[in-house]
């Protein structure tokens, strides 16, 4: 007898989900999982087809880095500064957990309007922008500071509406932290990185 997609319930099943404790089909595994589904880091599918999708977008990362970024390439200080921001990023997003490209994006946008020196009115934060703004730290932050880190978060949010696919919520988070784990970024309170040391060509 053939199954039907425990997600949907239209599809055929083709694979067994331990998180719906029942089968799935393709289409929903690929759109909906670790977004709508919490997949345990045991599923077989998870682990191969998230290593898929972060080669693959892993490059797509690194190519949309390098276009928004080009300028940056000449100017040490503010090139690590995004690198530092890139690492800000990840951690808010792993304390958070699951996550979309839509809600970094929104997180994003909120950060970028609270650390503006004008006062405007915003919406409530998705707890996913609480968590950013509480890896910002104290908000006494210079005011050439939150200039640069209100344009860095601009930057992330042109590399997140480069790598939009309509059909995968997670492609930019994907190429992210692929980009995050070849990368031995240096925290902010090193000088460096340990180990290896990143520099401009290495994004190339």
């Amino acid at each position: 007898m053939t199954k039907v997609c425990n997600h949907c319930g239209k599809r055929r099943g083709s694979r067994r989900c331990p998180a719906l404790g029942g089968e799935i089909c393709s289409r929903c595994c690929g759109e909906n999982r670790l977004v709508r589904i919490a997949c345990p880091q045991a599923c077989v599918h998870l682990d191969r087809n998230e290593k898929f999708q972060r080669d693959r977008q892993h490059s797509r990362y690194r190519a949309a880095w390098i276009k928004i970024n080009a300028d940056l390439f000449d100017r040490m200080e503010d090139f690590y500064f995004f690198i530092n921001l890139e690492r800000l990023l990840c951690s808010a997003i792993e304390e958070h957990g699951r996550a979309t490209d839509a809600e970094t994006l929104s997180a994003l946008g909120y950060a970028h309007t609270e650390l503006s020196p004008i006062e405007l009115i915003v919406v409530p934060p998705s707890s996913l922008a609480r968590r950013l703004m509480d890896e910002l730290g104290p908000m006494d932050i210079d005011p050439a500071d939150r200039e640069r880190i209100r344009e860095g978060f601009t930057r992330l949010q042109k590399i997140i509406e480069l790598l939009h696919e309509p059909d995968n919520p997670r492609a930019f988070l994907q190429g992210f932290f692929a980009h995050m784990e070849e990368l031995d970024i240096p925290r902010s309170d090193e000088e460096e990185p340990s180990g290896l040391i990143l520099t401009p060509d290495d994004l190339y």
